[in-house]
């Protein structure tokens, strides 16, 4: 018996004992019981999101040389994707560029969220007091570019760009462009919505999953406010 549901090619895993099948069947339960997928891959304590909201104010305080604040920023998303059992995060330098943090998506299914991050993704972190200049974000799509092969790959198609400001208005509409050019989502997360995430207690991947389908429909209705989401 080969269950293929949600598996790309080559992960369909055989089942070959009763026993294997209580496993995938207490497996399938529990993320049903979770509320989702997402749900069930995200699940912090309360001591880990009081973790993150105190790094958050460290990020809001800006204390310490431009570096330090800097790395601020970038410790706090290393640490938040890494609290996720699906993701590897860290900063890496490729032969051309410092990327604040890479992501290995483990769970690279054909399914959901993942498959819209696919196997890796880049994630930039600006700590500014005013808003972004709209060349971050055309900046992270020629990194991403450059990892694609100039379109003749597939090594990356997501990107998040995490800042202290809210990012301007033609964020949206550059994503929205680079995605119907290419197939690649950049989203934006601000200070205030890594707050909101941390003291709501609220789920990642449902607020990137959110970030992405609006760029990816188009969407000029706010998908949180018409109920579709909850963060």
């Amino acid at each position: 018996l080969v269950d293929n549901r949600i598996f790309i090619n080559g992960q369909q895993v055989e089942i070959r004992s009763p026993a294997r099948a209580v496993v995938h069947e207490d497996s399938v339960e529990s993320v049903f019981l979770a509320g989702g997928v997402n749900e069930y891959l995200f699940q912090l304590s309360n001591e880990q999101y009081q973790y993150l909201s105190d790094m958050y104010v460290r990020v809001e305080n800006r204390k310490g040389t431009t570096k330090n604040i800097g790395d601020t920023l970038e410790e706090l998303a290393e640490k938040l994707f890494n609290m996720c059992p699906a993701f590897r995060a860290t900063g890496i330098r490729t032969s051309t560029n410092q990327i604040d943090c890479c992501v290995r998506n483990k769970w690279y299914l054909n399914f959901g969220i993942f498959n819209i991050l696919g196997s890796h993704f880049y994630i930039e972190c600006k700590n500014e007091t005013k808003t972004l200049s709209g060349t971050y974000l055309s900046k992270l799509h020629s990194i991403i570019s450059v990892a694609n092969a100039g379109g003749k790959g597939e090594c990356i198609k997501f990107g998040i760009i995490i800042s202290k400001e809210k990012g301007p208005s033609t964020f949206k509409q550059l994503a929205i462009r680079y995605y119907l050019m290419n197939g690649i989502v950049i989203i934006s997360i601000c200070g205030r919505e890594l707050n909101e995430l941390f003291k709501t207690k609220g789920n990642l991947l449902e607020l990137i999953e959110r970030k992405a389908a609006e760029i990816m429909m188009d969407a000029t209705t706010d998908l949180k406010a018409a109920g579709l989401y909850e963060i």
